[in-house]
C-alpha cells in the first residue's frame, strides 16, 4: 500500500531508524513497522509529504526528551495514528506527549 512512497523515502527510513534508536522510550513501545508507517505517510502522499511526516516523528521524539512540542504537531500525529487505528502509536504518542500529572486533553 505504501510501496511507492517507501521506495522514494529510503533515506527517510534510515533517518527514522536513527531517531528511533535515540528515542528509546518511544522505540520500546512502537514497533519499527508501525513507526515507519506513520513516518511514510498516507497512500498517494508525495515525497515531500513523507518527509514532513518524518519531521513530525522527529519532533515527537524531541517531546519525549522533555523538549516542548507544538500543539498542532501533537494533534496531527494523534489524528494520523487514530485514522490508522494503530493502538501502539496512539499509546506511545499519548504517553510521551502527556507526562504523568499533566492534564490530558486531546
Amino acid at each position: 500500500m505504501h510501496h511507492a512512497i517507501y521506495t522514494r523515502s529510503k533515506n527517510s527510513e534510515e533517518h527514522l531508524r536513527r531517531l528511533l534508536q535515540e528515542g528509546e522510550s518511544i522505540n520500546n513501545r512502537i514497533s519499527d513497522l508501525s513507526a515507519l508507517s506513520l513516518a511514510i505517510g498516507e497512500p498517494g502522499e508525495d515525497n515531500a509529504g513523507a518527509l514532513r511526516s518524518l519531521r513530525m516523528v522527529q519532533i515527537l521524539l524531541d517531546g519525549s526528551k522533555g523538549k516542548p512540542v507544538d500543539p498542532s504537531v501533537r494533534n496531527e500525529a494523534l489524528q494520523r495514528a487514530w485514522m490508522k487505528k494503530d493502538v501502539a502509536i496512539l499509546e506511545a504518542l499519548y504517553n510521551s506527549l502527556f507526562p504523568q500529572g499533566q492534564p490530558r486533553e486531546i
